[in-house]
C-alpha cells in the first residue's frame, strides 16, 4: 500500500495575534495534569483519548476564533480543539525557559 502524497502548505499569518492567543492560552487556561509527558486543555466536544476522557467544554471566544480561522483554511469547521502544554518546550519549537 502506498501513502498517499502529502499536502502541506504554511501560512505565516494565518494567525495574525499569535502572541496575544499563546499568552492567553498559558495564562487563562486550566490545564489537565493527568498525562504524564505534557498538560492539555480539551473545548468542544466530548474526547476520549490515552485513556483520559474530556468532558465537553464551551470554546472561549478566543479559541472559537482560532477554529474558525483554521477552518477557512482547512475548508470545514471544527468542533474541537485538544491544546497541549509541554513543560520545557523541548523539541516543540520553543526557547528553552520560555514556559
Amino acid at each position: 500500500m502506498t501513502a498517499p502524497p502529502l499536502d502541506v502548505r504554511y501560512f505565516a499569518d494565518a494567525l495574525p495575534h499569535a502572541d496575544t492567543d499563546l499568552a492567553f492560552l498559558l495564562a487563562e487556561v486550566t490545564w489537565d495534569d493527568r498525562m504524564r509527558a505534557r498538560r492539555t486543555a480539551s473545548f468542544g466536544v466530548p474526547y476520549n483519548y490515552s485513556g483520559q476522557h474530556y468532558e465537553p467544554m464551551a470554546m472561549p471566544s478566543r479559541i472559537a476564533a482560532i477554529a474558525a480561522r483554521v477552518g477557512e483554511f482547512a475548508g470545514h469547521p471544527f468542533n474541537k480543539c485538544l491544546a497541549n502544554c509541554y513543560e520545557t518546550g523541548d523539541n516543540h519549537g520553543l526557547p528553552p525557559g520560555f514556559l
